[in-house]
């Protein structure tokens, strides 16, 4: 991870060796992969064609973040993959999820 500090305020960019540890965080919200992938800024090709290829939702969900992980969207447009834009992402979908992620990245 690394580490930008502007005054009090910091942003931990997320890599591919972030991967268990935003999957744990995203837990139960498999159903909603394709939104929350919309949310995060990945083309809507992407999640299309994430969708034709995995057969089963686990596996859509997984691709889906390691796809946001590895930087495959705009990221001058979304910014790059942290805590606080997963944390934006999720909310849109799964309140407690979204609360939960922001306890991570306020306590670090």
């Amino acid at each position: 991870m690394l580490l930008k500090f502007f005054s009090t305020l910091y942003f931990v960019f997320l890599g591919e060796e972030d991967l268990k540890d935003v999957m744990n965080y995203l837990n139960g919200l498999a159903y909603r992969w394709k939104i929350v992938g919309v949310q995060l800024g990945l083309p809507i090709g992407k999640l299309d064609a994430i969708g034709s290829s995995e057969p089963d939702i686990e596996g859509k969900l997984l691709e889906m973040v390691k796809a946001w992980l590895q930087g495959n969207f705009d990221e001058d447009k979304c910014g790059k993959p942290t805590w606080s834009r997963l944390a934006m992402a999720v909310d849109q979908t799964n309140k407690s999820a979204a609360r939960r992620i922001k306890s991570k990245y306020n306590n670090q």
